[in-house]
């Protein structure tokens, strides 16, 4: 092992002089560093640019991180862009992250996985389809999204499905596939030649039920099995299902009150504007919990 006699220099000091610091604007606003080939590897916000770019410079080399530090090692340039305030430098930082992705930026450079519902109504039945990772289109059917999560709205949409047959056929004479745990993104149930449902739904109200269900205002119907399926596989099944609607209600209340919050309706949103306002509002948490620590 050797040691080292000095400490090395912070290499922003050589490479950036403190006049450059100096002419940096002090209002709010998103940076980005780029290498010596000119490629962008780190994307940053701050409420102070000027601060936040001095405090690099600033701080003792081998106090800092070691990702910090090679980080640092690779800038060769320094570029920033000022915004009005605060929260749109959260989001056009948001941005850049998913647009640039750069190599010393970990968290925000990709969307989350987010997914959407759609669902259509004919004179044979009705179709029930799952998209992943981006917005369908809403040509001759109701689109609903996009929830975050990939796994749990998989498992939801086979829910979902199992869910309409009994109510749209009124019986369990499922198709073996209907008993996977997961099914195919595209399902079609045939519409009954009995009318009703054992659970009094009229095949008029079940695409009712499936919108408000998705657009976080109203929980499904307990789905209640008819007399004469008493097999163990099936209670077991509904039992499950009924637990995986509950718990995804909760994901479809939190998108209503993002609805809500900024005035957008019940149309689908983008995976763009979803992350967007995920950031907007924990900002806005995290300026509330500031103003009752301080008060």
């Amino acid at each position: 092992m050797q040691l080292r006699l000095f400490d090395p220099e912070n290499p922003l000091r050589e490479r950036f002089s403190e006049s450059f610091f100096r002419r940096l604007p002090t209002s709010p606003g998103v940076y980005w560093m780029q290498d010596r080939f000119g490629r962008v590897i780190y994307v940053g916000k701050a409420k102070n640019l000027r601060a936040r770019l001095r405090s690099y410079r600033a701080k003792k080399f081998t106090s800092l991180p070691i990702k910090t530090q090679r980080l640092l090692l690779n800038v060769h340039e320094i570029h920033w862009e000022e915004t009005p305030d605060e929260m749109a430098a959260f989001l056009l930082e948001s941005e850049y992250l998913r647009a640039l992705r750069p190599r010393f930026n970990v968290i925000g450079t990709t969307s989350g996985s987010y997914s959407y519902f759609s669902f259509s109504e004919s004179d044979e039945g009705f179709t029930l389809e799952l998209t992943v990772g981006h917005t369908p289109e809403s040509k001759n059917r109701r689109v609903f999204g996009a929830y975050r999560g990939i796994a749990s709205v998989r498992y939801t949409h086979a829910a979902l499905a199992r869910w309409l047959w009994v109510n749209a056929r009124g019986r369990c004479d499922w198709p073996v596939l209907f008993y996977k745990p997961l099914l195919p993104a595209h399902v079609f149930i045939p519409w009954s030649a009995n009318e009703g449902s054992p659970n009094e739904i009229s095949r008029e109200m079940i695409p009712a039920y499936i919108e408000v269900y998705l657009l976080g205002f109203a929980p499904l119907p307990e789905i209640i099995l008819p007399d004469d399926e008493p097999s163990p596989l099936l209670q077991m099944i509904w039992r499950d299902d009924q637990i995986r609607l509950a718990r995804f209600f909760h994901s479809c209340e939190s998108l209503r009150r993002l609805r809500e919050k900024f005035h957008l309706g019940d149309r689908p949103l983008s995976i763009s504007e979803v992350d967007d306002l995920r950031i907007i509002a924990r900002e806005a948490s995290r300026r509330h919990f500031e103003y009752l620590c301080d008060n």
